[in-house]
C-alpha cells in the first residue's frame, strides 16, 4: 500500500475509534474474525471475551490494539460483509473510508486539485486556506465545461435519452414515461426494464426518495429537465396493498374538463378586492362549516356532490359532504354554509378563486377515475408524490420507506401506524394510572411499546423541521470534529427496525442525544431553535404516549 495513503487511513481510524466500539455491541463475530485472519491471538481472545468492563470500553481496548499494528488488513476484516450485515451502524462508517479511497485514487484530479487532506486540517490551517481557495477556483470551471460538453452531445428532442444515477447507466424511453411514475421506462445497461423509482434504487440512491433530483442526464437532473420542458413530466400513480394500480391515460376529447374548470389564468386575480387575493393566490385554504373545520384544495374541487376536496383530520369530503358532517340538512346550501376567512364559497366561485365544472364536465374528479379520492396525494413524511401506499382507516398515504416500521405489501388491508396507536389507546382504560419517567424508562421494549416508540419518531418525521435531522451530518463541514457522538432520525429508525434497543431508555436516549448535539453544534442560530422546537414537540408527546407522571405530581 502507498505509505501516504496508509497513513491518511490510519488517521482516519484513530479518529473513528470511538464510533466503531459504539457501532460494535457485542463480541460475535467480530473478535472471532480478528483471531481468525491472525490479527488477535487466541489468548487475546479469551482476554477480552473474559474482560470485566463495559462492552463499548473492551471493544476500544482491541481497535487500541490493532492501531498499534495497522493495515489494510485491519480494515478488510472490520468492514467484512459478516460484520457489516451484524451491525448496522459500521455502513455509515465504511463510507468516511470509501471518501478516503476514492479521493486517493480519482483519475480525475491531479495532486494539486485534489481536497484538503485530514491532516492538512489540523496540522497546517493556512496551508487548508490556500488549499480551499485552489478548490475554489479550479473546481467549479471544471464540473461547467463538462456540464456543457455533456448537454451538447445530448439532443432532448431523442425519444431515447442516456440517463444516470450515481454509477448506474441506462436509456429513458420518453414516451414510455408518459404513461405514468410506475411506468417501467428505464432500460438498464443489463436490458432490464425499470421504474423512475427502481433505477433510482439501482443507482444506491433509495434514501433520495426522489427520482426528479437524484436521476441526470446530460449533466442536469430530470427535475431541471422537467421545468425546462425538455423531457415530460409523468404523471402521479397510486397504489393500495394488493390492489390495482389505476393508471392516469390520456383523455378523450369528450372526457376533457368543461371550459373554465381548469386553472386560473394568469393576471386573473388583478382586478380582485385586496380581501380576495391571499386566498386566490394559495394552493388551499381553511375553511369552516359551523363547528367542523378543514382545508379545501382548488385542484380537488369540482362541485357539491363531486371531487373530495376538503380535508379535515379523518376524512376527504366533497363540499355536500362536509356540510352533512356539519348536520347541515339543506345540501343546496353548501356555497353558502361553508366559508373560508368568513366568506362564503358562493362568492369565491363568482369571483373565479374556485372553478365549478358543470354537469356535462366528464374528467377524472366528476366520473370518479381519481385512484382513492379519500386518500392524500402525497406522502404524509417526505410531502412527495409517487407510489403511495393508502391508509384504509385515515386519509394519509406513504412511501414504504417513509413508514415506520416499512410498509410491506403483502396484506388487503393496510393501516397506519397513527391508526394502529389510535386502536391501541381505545383499548386502554380512561383512567389509566401514571408513572415516573424513571420506571417507564426501564421497560422492555415489547410490542405494545416497541408500537408507542415508532408513533413517537414517526410523528417526528412528518415535521417539517425534522427535514435536516433526518441524514447523517457527516457532510457538515467539521461537524465530528465538535460532536464526539452523533446520531440523526434515520439511524434511530434502523436501530428500531433492527430490534436494537432492549428498554425504552436506549431509543429515548438516542432521541434526545439528537437535540443535545444539534444545541451544542449550532447554540441559538435558527438551526438550534429548530432543534429546540423538536425536542418541545417529542416531549410533550413522550410523556403523553406513556403517561409519565409530571414532576409537580410526584411531589
Amino acid at each position: 500500500m502507498d505509505p501516504k495513503l496508509e497513513k491518511q487511513l490510519l488517521i482516519k481510524f484513530r479518529e473513528k475509534k470511538l464510533a466503531i466500539s459504539d457501532a460494535v455491541n457485542k463480541l460475535f463475530p467480530f473478535i472471532y474474525s480478528l483471531r481468525d485472519q491472525a490479527l488477535i491471538s487466541n489468548r487475546m481472545l479469551q482476554h477480552y471475551k473474559n474482560e470485566s468492563v463495559p462492552m463499548k470500553e473492551r471493544i476500544y481496548n482491541v481497535l487500541e490494539k490493532l492501531e498499534k499494528n495497522f493495515n489494510k488488513k485491519v480494515l478488510k476484516v472490520l468492514f467484512s460483509r459478516n460484520n457489516v450485515k451484524e451491525y448496522p451502524d459500521l455502513k455509515r462508517i465504511r463510507r468516511t473510508f470509501e471518501d478516503v479511497l476514492s479521493e486517493d485514487s480519482s483519475p480525475e484530479r491531479s495532486d494539486s486539485e485534489r481536497p484538503a487532506k485530514i491532516s492538512n486540517v489540523r496540522s497546517s490551517p493556512q496551508g487548508l486556506r490556500k488549499q480551499n481557495l485552489r478548490t475554489t477556483l479550479k473546481r467549479p470551471t471544471l464540473r461547467k465545461s463538462a456540464r456543457q460538453s455533456q448537454s451538447q452531445s445530448v439532443d432532448f428532442r431523442s425519444p431515447q435519452l442516456p440517463v444516470t444515477c450515481s454509477k448506474a447507466s441506462g436509456t429513458l424511453y420518453q414516451e414510455k414515461m408518459k404513461k405514468g411514475s410506475l411506468e417501467k421506462c428505464i432500460m438498464d445497461a443489463n436490458g432490464n426494464w425499470l421504474t423512475l423509482r427502481e433505477f433510482e434504487i439501482k443507482g444506491k440512491r433509495e434514501h433520495f426518495k426522489n427520482w426528479r433530483k437524484s436521476i441526470s442526464c446530460g449533466g442536469h437532473t430530470l427535475e431541471w429537465l422537467q421545468k425546462e420542458r425538455l423531457i415530460p413530466k409523468p404523471p402521479t400513480q397510486y397504489r393500495r396493498r394488493k390492489r390495482v394500480v389505476r393508471k392516469k391515460l390520456p383523455l378523450k376529447e369528450s372526457q376533457r374538463p368543461a371550459p373554465g374548470a381548469g386553472r386560473e389564468e394568469s393576471g386573473a386575480t388583478a382586478g380582485l378586492p385586496a380581501y380576495l387575493k391571499p386566498l386566490a393566490d394559495v394552493n388551499s385554504f381553511l375553511v369552516t362549516c359551523g363547528e367542523v373545520v378543514g382545508n379545501l384544495y382548488k385542484n380537488r374541487f369540482a362541485s357539491g356532490s363531486r371531487g373530495k376536496c376538503i380535508r379535515t383530520d379523518k376524512h376527504w369530503f366533497t363540499p355536500e359532504e362536509f356540510l352533512n358532517s356539519a348536520d347541515k340538512i339543506d345540501f343546496l346550501s353548501w356555497f353558502k354554509e361553508i366559508r373560508a376567512s368568513d366568506i362564503p364559497l358562493q362568492t369565491l366561485i363568482e369571483k373565479k378563486i374556485l372553478r365549478l365544472h358543470t354537469n356535462q364536465c366528464r374528467c377524472l374528479l366528476c366520473t370518479e377515475g381519481t385512484p382513492h379520492p379519500e386518500n392524500d396525494d402525497e406522502c404524509a413524511v417526505c410531502r412527495n408524490g409517487g407510489m403511495l401506499i393508502c391508509c384504509d382507516s385515515c386519509p394519509n398515504s406513504f412511501h414504504e420507506d417513509c413508514h415506520i416500521p416499512k410498509a410491506l405489501s403483502s396484506s388487503p388491508e393496510w393501516i397506519c401506524t397513527y391508526c394502529r396507536m389510535e386502536k391501541a389507546e381505545k383499548r386502554c382504560p380512561p383512567n389509566v394510572a401514571r408513572h415516573p419517567e424513571l420506571q417507564v424508562l426501564k421497560m422492555k421494549m415489547l410490542p405494545e411499546e416497541l408500537l408507542k416508540c415508532e408513533f413517537l419518531l414517526l410523528k417526528i418525521f412528518c415535521l417539517y423541521d425534522s427535514k435536516i435531522f433526518i441524514e447523517d451530518p457527516e457532510r457538515i463541514k467539521d461537524y465530528y470534529q465538535h460532536i464526539k457522538e452523533p446520531m440523526w432520525l434515520n439511524l434511530i429508525k434502523e436501530r428500531l427496525h433492527q430490534g436494537m434497543y432492549n428498554t425504552i431508555e436506549g431509543f429515548v436516549l438516542d432521541m434526545r442525544l439528537i437535540f443535545k448535539n444539534c444545541w451544542k453544534f449550532n447554540k441559538n442560530n435558527k438551526f438550534g431553535q429548530m432543534g429546540i422546537k423538536l425536542k418541545k414537540v417529542f416531549e410533550k408527546n413522550f410523556k403523553q404516549v406513556f403517561s409519565i407522571q409530571e414532576i409537580e405530581e410526584a411531589c
